[in-house]
Parts: structure tokens; C-alpha cells; sequence
């Protein structure tokens, strides 16, 4: 009895670089699919600030200061995903110069930068709306 292995030229698993958890091009297909809340987000960002300032003038609407700001966080980081990701510099193609691929490795590093800093922005949103709306939930008269 013998046990069928894959040999090297029937590999399971896809080349090194195509191995992601999250690739630009997927962050590309949710910013696209996200496209039409991207006025819907402005629109709510611009709500949400005018009742941050009236919650800050009048004194008995200061009720509606936190989840304002936090409206405020959550849309903007919306709109910037969206804008943000709608292209991405295409892959760098083997056959092009030298000078073509590092073109194009550096501009998606840099997006890639983008997205590691909108992730951690988003980490940190998250944690800052718990605690604030923590803070907001435990006010008296809330």
C-alpha cells in the first residue's frame, strides 16, 4: 500500500506572493461597493457637526455631544476609505523596466501604508466609541 504525496510540481498551496489576508485589490471592491454611501457620509458628517455646535451652545442639549463626535469619527473614516481606495496602482508587470516595477512597488507600498494605517485608525475608533459611549451610557440624566 502507498500513500500519494504531491510531488514538487503538484503544489496545493499558491505562490508566496499571492498569499494575503488582505490584499489592495480586495480593499479596492469594498471602497467600489461603498461608493454610493460616500454623500451619505458627508451628509452625515456635516449632521453630525452641527449638532456637536449646538450642543455645545445650548446647554441643555449637551447630551448629544459624544455620540455627535462620534458620528462625526465614524463617518469621516468612512469617506476616507472610500475616496481613499478607489484606485490603486496596477501591479508591477515582470516584463517591464527596472525602473517601472520600483515605480509601481513603491507607489502599493504606500497604499499599503494607507491601509495599515486606516485598519489602526479603525482599531482605534472602535475602542474610543466603546469607552465614550461607556461614558455617555453612565452620565446622569442620559
Amino acid at each position: 500500500m502507498t500513500i500519494d504525496r504531491p510531488g514538487p510540481e503538484t503544489s496545493r498551496a499558491p505562490p508566496s506572493s499571492d498569499i494575503s489576508v488582505v490584499t489592495l485589490e480586495r480593499l479596492q471592491k469594498i471602497a467600489r461597493f461603498l461608493t454610493p454611501l460616500k454623500w451619505i457620509s458627508l451628509f452625515g458628517f456635516a449632521i453630525f457637526v452641527v449638532t456637536f455646535v449646538f450642543s455645545v451652545v445650548e446647554a441643555h442639549l449637551d447630551q448629544y455631544i459624544i455620540p455627535s463626535v462620534v458620528g462625526c469619527m465614524w463617518t469621516m473614516l468612512l469617506f476616507a476609505f472610500i475616496t481613499g481606495f478607489q484606485v490603486i496602482p496596477a501591479r508591477a508587470s515582470p516584463d517591464g523596466s527596472l525602473t517601472e516595477r520600483m515605480t509601481a512597488r513603491i507607489a502599493r507600498a504606500a497604499y499599503w501604508g494607507l491601509a495599515v494605517l486606516t485598519g489602526s485608525a479603525s482599531l482605534g475608533a472602535l475602542l474610543l466609541t466603546f469607552r465614550l459611549l461607556i461614558i455617555w451610557s453612565s452620565e446622569p440624566g442620559a
